[in-house]
């Protein structure tokens, strides 16, 4: 499946297939892991515990949030 790379402002994103957000019951504002390797990247949910813990450490800490767009 190939997707597009879109410009958001003054990043890039993809836009997912609407099949594809349905299947993982995925909507806006949900936060994904993103892992790169050699042949390319992987994306995936994260696990409700995942997440609101990721959301807690953006909270209180923008800089993180930065150096995690980073890397």
């Amino acid at each position: 499946m190939a997707v597009q790379i879109v410009s958001i402002g003054d990043s890039l994103g993809i836009e997912l297939p609407e099949g594809m957000v349905k299947s993982l019951h995925l909507e806006a504002g949900d936060l994904l892991s993103i892992h790169e390797f050699e042949s390319g990247v992987e994306l995936r949910p994260l696990s409700s515990l995942e997440a609101r813990m990721a959301r807690r450490v953006m909270r209180e800490d923008r800089d993180v949030q930065k150096r995690l767009a980073e890397s």
